[in-house]
């Protein structure tokens, strides 16, 4: 990350944004740590899906906040760090007592809240686990989001506590549906830094929901959340674009060959990954699509593979992400059986993508100088549908 999360909140105005930002780091160095021990610790549950909970169960707490008339920036900063404790320790059991402490240090070092407000959200984070249990309205909001998060994700409810709260919320669904949040703040209206862009002009443009150029044939909603977690992730800017602005060419799969080590080396790369006319053929399927960039390699793929899979669990089924560079996931690739699947994805490159041509073609300032003083390229594309 370039910027500490008191500049993230500087540069959107967000309280929300500055915690899941410190939040997100917190959890990269926790995985760099991990990742170098020669028998990393075993999880209950990983770390990815502790950037995609966070994310999705503070969207959900927002909404239900506005329709309870409770503090919706609060709930989802409460919701965003709810599990903070299983972060730290990678333990279930006992993990809501155990981010008390991490939660309210984290808060206080953003020197962003007030000692009342800090109590509020400590005091969530601690009995979120409670589910048998009412609380505050804030501490509710924060069990009812964590439920309805796991569910719609897929994970059993095993607890009896949790099946009557989840029930409890369809009921109060169907009496009373949540009021339209469409003029309402949130974690959607933060990601615009300028003005909203058009179709294939870089910068993180707040998506306009009446503005049918801007979205072929998508929910808005979930790409505007999509935004948001690319540049939590660390994303410098993002245009959303029309496939066919994706430039596909016999060429870059030949520069793998003639050009990069890593050539036959891994299998995602060529001549491992599709050549140019089934890259064709397979933005062909796609209306919509999102280009981000970096100025820093860093983790630029794993960002795309975090993206899509949140799209994908927003509904985007057919959602599908392409890197940069090599995959780095092993040192040694197993060519005949991909020891990370969930994880692994091939470059724009290595499917014949023309990603010079493809930048400049949406807006993007892209050079082949790569001069000490001067910034770099490095770009990773989302198909959505």
């Amino acid at each position: 990350m370039s910027h500490s999360a008191g500049e993230a909140a500087r540069c959107t105005d967000s309280r929300l944004m500055a915690v899941q930002y410190a939040l997100l780091t917190k959890i990269n160095a926790i995985e760099a740590v991990e990742r170098a021990q020669p028998y990393p610790p075993v999880r209950d549950h990983p770390l990815h899906w502790e950037r995609v909970h966070l994310a999705s169960s503070a969207r959900i707490a927002r909404e239900l906040a506005r329709a309870r008339g409770v503090d919706a920036e609060l709930c989802a900063i409460a919701c965003s760090l709810h599990d903070i404790g299983r972060i730290i320790t990678g333990k279930q059991a006992g993990h809501a007592p155990a981010g008390e402490e991490p939660a309210r240090k984290l808060l206080s070092e953003l020197q962003l809240f007030s000692s009342e407000e800090i109590l509020q959200i400590v005091k969530a984070v601690a009995h979120h686990s409670d589910k048998d249990l009412v609380g505050s309205a804030l501490d509710e909001i924060v069990k009812d989001a964590d439920v309805i998060d796991c569910f719609e994700y897929g994970l059993p409810l095993s607890r009896p506590e949790q099946k009557r709260r989840y029930q409890m919320y369809r009921k109060q669904l169907e009496e009373t549906p949540c009021a339209s949040s469409d003029n309402a703040a949130g974690p959607d209206s933060v990601v615009a830094s300028a003005e909203p862009a058009a179709l294939g002009s870089p910068g993180f443009a707040k998506i306009d929901p009446q503005n049918p150029a801007l979205l072929p044939s998508a929910d808005t909603n979930g790409l505007s959340c999509c935004l948001t977690l690319l540049r939590i992730l660390g994303a410098d800017d993002a245009a959303i674009i029309d496939p066919r602005q994706v430039i596909t060419a016999p060429w870059p799969r030949l520069k793998c060959q003639y050009g990069c080590g890593h050539y036959n080396k891994s299998l995602c790369c060529p001549p491992h990954t599709p050549d140019d006319r089934v890259m064709r053929s397979i933005l062909d399927c796609y209306t919509t699509a999102i280009l981000f960039h970096r100025t820093k390699m860093g983790d630029l793929t794993g960002i795309a593979q975090k993206a899509a899979r949140q799209l994908f669990f927003d509904g985007y089924h057919k959602a599908m992400a392409f890197g940069s560079g090599f995959c780095r996931l092993c040192s040694e690739c197993d060519l005949q059986r991909c020891r990370f699947p969930e994880q692994a994805i091939p470059s724009m490159e290595a499917c014949g993508i023309d990603v010079f041509g493809t930048a400049r073609a949406c807006g993007f300032s892209i050079h082949t100088r790569f001069d000490r003083d001067e910034s770099q390229n490095f770009f990773g594309l989302l198909l959505v549908e």
